[in-house]
């Protein structure tokens, strides 16, 4: 396995690195390279893994990116497909994460579906793939609510693991833009914290979301989506890859000190 410290400002040194790792799975992988991704803490060592990429000095704590932080991982996530590409071939990706949700949606926008990339990814004990059909059986609750109606961007609020409805009213009156409307999804019949997805699952809650945001630009032709989010890591990953479809998204992640939403990246 090879650990690359994804901080590093010279992209042609983590190219190289990345060279490196993708030519030694090239025969030893010829179905599935396994990639893990780290920003919040450490993975734990795993030989199976091709190729792990450090991200974690580019936070000065969990919390708190650096100066530059998001659009540097989007650019090393951006060459890492390229490199993968020019190395291996377009193969099927696992991908383990112990990574902020913005990373999530980033990831499933650098390898989406016009990509040709298939991608899975590892959640808690399960496998989520990108190809598995979706729980049709499964539905969410979306309340949309006014807010302004003369502005064009809408907020999105997506709780699985934990409500946000408080942290996003918080959060509203900060953002430089105004908001015409507020749609809170969730999944239906559940308690925040006491639900877990499954792959069918999430993979409904994300067509749906498609769904909606389809409904919502023919509606009101929005101009920007704000995302604000406790969801798992791979459902924001299906987001992010339809996110070309139904985007520009503004990404958010959750600041335990302030107790608001920080605005992370923009997806354009």
């Amino acid at each position: 396995m090879s650990n690359v410290d994804c901080s590093n400002p010279n992209l042609e040194r983590v190219r190289q690195q990345f060279q490196v790792a993708l030519a030694a799975a090239r025969d030893s992988a010829p179905q599935e390279i396994r990639i893990g991704i780290q920003s919040k803490s450490t993975l734990p060592s795993d030989d199976a893994r091709h190729l792990l990429l450090q991200f974690n000095s580019l936070f000065e704590n969990e919390y708190t990116p650096r100066d530059g932080a998001w659009e540097h991982i989007y650019r090393v996530l951006t060459l890492l497909r390229h490199t993968i590409a020019e190395t291996v071939g377009r193969r099927a990706l696992l991908i383990e994460p112990y990574a902020h949700l913005t990373i999530a949606f980033m990831l499933g926008n650098v390898f989406d579906e016009p990509s040709g990339y298939l991608l899975s990814i590892m959640q808690r004990n399960e496998i989520w793939n990108a190809q598995i059909a979706p729980d049709e059986t499964f539905a969410v609750d979306a309340q949309v609510t006014p807010v302004f109606a003369l502005a064009r961007d809408i907020a999105l609020e997506l709780a699985v693991t934990l409500d946000v409805e408080k942290q996003v009213t918080q959060t509203i009156p900060q953002l430089k833009r105004p908001i015409r409307q507020r749609i809170q999804i969730r999944a239906r019949d559940y308690e925040c914290g006491e639900y877990w997805l499954n792959a069918g699952q999430a993979m409904q809650f994300a067509r749906q979301i498609r769904r909606i945001l389809k409904q919502q630009r023919g509606d009101v032709n929005y101009e920007q989506v704000h995302i604000f989010g406790t969801v798992p890591f791979g459902l924001a990953c299906w987001i992010g890859r339809w996110s070309n479809a139904v985007g520009p998204f503004q990404l958010y992640e959750y600041n335990n000190a302030t107790h608001v939403y920080a605005p992370s990246f923009q997806i354009a």
